[in-house]
């Protein structure tokens, strides 16, 4: 046997003779058609091929070489002869011929040299084994099986991308996507492959591979593995450094991130990434988005525990780190998102700083905007999470101009700060700025900060001139119009005027609605209590030329209970208006078509007076109630007043709250029932109602509700589920997380067992999310 001729100088020659020091081995092995089987060795030389694989072998060259043996495993395993070990074969001569930067540059191509050689060594007859050419591998073929394989791949050859996408269609190997489908994953890939010919367009091919890496790490995070997408958002920057040294990969990374739903998903893979900022610098932009992940992450933490001071920490500390890192070159969205953390947590006068610098230079960034999703809206201010309730509702991305963002901060800080001598100037630049920029937004946003300042009339004005936009619509900006005109006259004690203004409008813009509806709209709708009162009390003076009017009376009593939480308990003025909701409630409630939502509204008001068993007569027995009812009640910022403490919360947290009258309706006769210390097994078979009605409807805040009826009960681990389900169904829903923080504390306070989540069926990425927990293994990443 001749001495091994290598064809290249690849191998090192230290490799060699590690080869050659390491020896061979003897196998008891037969040739298939050996004639002495039961005395014939084989050589095995598996101890050369680790060596080569532990030593010399590269990740993209074993990244092809998988490929290769895949292609086998799908086409050629059942009705082919070749093996696993001829692949090896070919891959090995493939590696030593072949220099090792095609294998990470080219790959593609290399896969097909493979491909290539392994044909061209059937057609040949002869595949000569790589340590000794001598022997044939080959060489118990039959010419039928030889000309199998020629067929088998050929086929593979024509078309080796389709044949992985078939197995992948019904198959999950290694480290793909049971979310998205690995041909849907790839779908620009493969597209642009059979139209590249076409366009030669290199551009286009690359943006093809970026939107296949962002799917990739979207789909990583949806299925919680988070190291995963971590490992491939670091590809994806050293694919940027390779095609893209002066983009910014940041802004394609913040993309793909901003349709995720859980926040510590977010902190959890902005972490890692920031965890390799030594190797790739320019992820250190990143921080500031990290930073406002954690102010976000914080709404669904207990204000009092520890991980949200941790979160408010971090945060702070983040967005220190990020202006003390970027010297002038700030991101606009990551000073506003400062901006709002800063009014979050009440620090005015450094808030004020900021936007007073930022307003500055703010003209220079005309085109720039802040997106909000239904996961960051939580961080915006209470007036404008409360305006902007229905986008995020529906899961829209929206978009806001930072410029005119800051503007609006500034004047509710300038507010807050009492500094009224400057909020005239700031309006006035605020003004200039609408101008020049032109855009819905900064009209819709000066007019909001003009209603809350009591300037009706300049409001008016202001959202006239908004461009007629679809976002103009969006923002309902025409029924601003109506709500500011309206005020206006009953600031200036103009009721009759303000009447005849709100029926014209309602009778020539609003023809499909009842006018007494889009009144009570109207006045549902106004920055101040008192004008709605007026607004009632006046329409209940007018049943007699517009009958339909009496139908308010509901809403009336309504707004009467909320008025009286405006005054001292036990004034003059609150117990003129509870006397007036009472009155009118007793009058509405005896219509004997009264709607359950009214029913539900009255029973509210029973409870604030603490007559409990009126409101278990109200409703009945809960289990006669109409499951079927679609009545829904709805309260926001004004109505919340309405609400218990827990219910007001909803409405702070989130701006408004609004739920089905008959999942109400059981939570205020289960909590009557337990202050009138009716039996416990009464109140469990209640509980079982409400439970099998929340299964049945499968929403949100329904669970919630019965949450906290469990509260109630003092039954935490089963209101912790409750919670949880509700979050299930809103991953958004930051008090219900809070809330499940809460009723953890409680188990673990009272010795009790504490629920095991992850034997529930809960999906895997939202493990963490429930559990409010940020802890983030590393080692994984640095092993790899």
């Amino acid at each position: 046997m001749e001495r091994r001729i290598l064809k290249s100088k690849r191998f090192p020659a230290s490799l060699v003779d590690d080869i050659i020091s390491k020896g061979c081995h003897l196998v008891p092995v037969a040739h298939k058609h050996s004639k002495n089987p039961d005395v014939e060795w084989r050589i095995s030389f598996a101890t050369a091929e680790v060596t080569i694989a532990n030593k010399w072998i590269t990740t993209e060259q074993r990244q092809c070489y998988v490929y290769l043996k895949l292609l086998r495993q799908i086409t050629m395993k059942e009705k082919c002869l070749i093996t696993s070990y001829h692949c090896k074969t070919v891959f090995l001569y493939s590696c030593e011929r072949l220099p090792p930067e095609a294998w990470g540059d080219n790959p593609g191509l290399c896969v097909l040299y493979m491909l290539d050689l392994l044909m061209q060594y059937v057609k040949e007859r002869y595949l000569p084994g790589f340590f000794i050419p001598e022997t044939n591998l080959f060489d118990r073929f039959t010419n039928d099986e030889f000309e199998m394989c020629e067929n088998i791949l050929m086929a593979a050859r024509i078309d080796p991308v389709g044949t992985i996408l078939e197995f992948t269609d019904t198959h999950v190997i290694a480290n793909q996507s049971v979310y998205e489908s690995f041909r849907e994953i790839i779908s620009k890939v493969v597209a642009d492959m059979k139209q590249f010919q076409t366009h030669k367009n290199i551009q286009t091919s690359i943006d093809a591979f970026i939107n296949a890496f962002l799917k990739v790490i979207y789909a990583n995070l949806i299925e919680h593995k988070v190291e995963l997408a971590v490992s491939y958002s670091l590809d994806l920057s050293r694919f940027f450094i390779k095609y893209f040294p002066d983009n910014d990969i940041k802004y394609y990374l913040v993309c793909v991130f901003a349709n995720i739903e859980l926040s510590i998903q977010m902190v959890q893979i902005y972490e890692g990434i920031l965890s390799f900022a030594e190797e790739y610098p320019e992820v250190l932009g990143l921080r500031g988005h990290l930073a406002a992940m954690y102010h976000c992450a914080s709404f669904g933490l207990l204000s009092e525990s520890s991980t949200h001071k941790h979160c408010i920490e971090r945060a702070h500390s983040l967005f220190l780190a990020y202006f003390e890192g970027n010297d002038s070159t700030y991101s606009t969205s990551i000073v506003i998102n400062y901006a709002n953390f800063l009014f979050s947590v009440e620090n005015l006068n450094t808030l004020k700083e900021l936007l007073q610098t930022f307003l500055i230079s703010s003209g220079e960034y005309k085109s720039m905007v802040n997106k909000f999703s239904s996961l960051t809206y939580s961080t915006l201010e209470l007036n404008l999470r409360n305006e902007m309730q229905h986008f995020f509702d529906k899961s829209i991305l929206v978009a806001i101009p930072s410029n005119a963002l800051a503007y609006y901060l500034y004047i509710q800080c300038l507010q807050q700060l009492g500094n009224e001598t400057e909020i005239d100037p700031a309006i006035s630049d605020f003004e200039d700025s609408c101008k020049m920029f032109a855009n819905t937004w900064s009209y819709f946003l000066l007019g909001l900060a003009l209603m809350h300042l009591g300037r009706f009339q300049k409001a008016e004005t202001v959202f006239m001139m908004a461009p007629k936009s679809q976002t103009y619509m969006q923002l309902n900006i025409p029924t601003k119009i109506h709500i500011c005109h309206a005020q206006q006259l009953l600031f200036e004690e103009k009721v009759k005027y303000a009447m005849k203004y709100m029926i014209n409008v309602a009778m020539t813009s609003y023809k499909h609605l009842p006018v007494s509806s889009y009144i009570s709209y109207l006045a549902l709708n106004m920055t101040d209590v008192s004008f709605t009162v007026k607004v009632f009390e006046e329409m209940g003076n007018m049943t007699e030329e517009y009958p339909e009017m009496l139908s308010t009376s509901g809403n009336t009593a309504c707004v009467y209970h909320a008025y009286s939480q405006e005054f001292e308990v036990d004034s003059e003025e609150y117990l003129t208006a509870i006397a007036q909701a009472e009155t009118l409630f007793n009058v509405y409630v005896q219509n004997e078509n009264v709607r359950l939502s009214t029913k539900v509204e009255y029973a509210m008001f029973l409870i604030s007076q603490c007559r409990f068993q009126e409101v278990l007569v109200l409703l009945g027995d809960i289990h006669q109630l109409d499951m079927t009812c679609n009545d829904t009640n709805s309260y926001n910022w004004l109505e919340r007043k309405r609400l218990d403490q827990q219910l007001q919360k909803e409405v702070s947290v989130h701006g408004q709250f609004g739920v089905k009258a008959v999942a109400l309706a059981m939570y205020l006769h289960i909590k009557s029932t337990l202050k009138s210390e009716v039996p416990a097994d009464v109140v469990n078979k209640d509980l079982e109602v409400f439970q099998k009605f929340c299964d049945r409807e499968k929403h949100a805040r329904s669970y919630s509700l019965l949450g906290y009826v469990y509260l109630l009960c003092d039954r935490y681990s089963e209101a912790q589920l409750s919670f949880c389900k509700a979050v299930v169904y809103c991953r958004t829903y930051s008090l219900a997380k809070q809330n499940i923080q809460y009723c953890r504390v409680k188990t673990m306070e009272r010795g009790q067992k504490e629920l095991d989540m992850r034997n529930l069926g809960f999906s895997f990425c939202l493990i963490p999310e429930l559990y409010g927990d940020f802890e983030f293994d590393l080692n994984k990443l640095f092993k790899n």
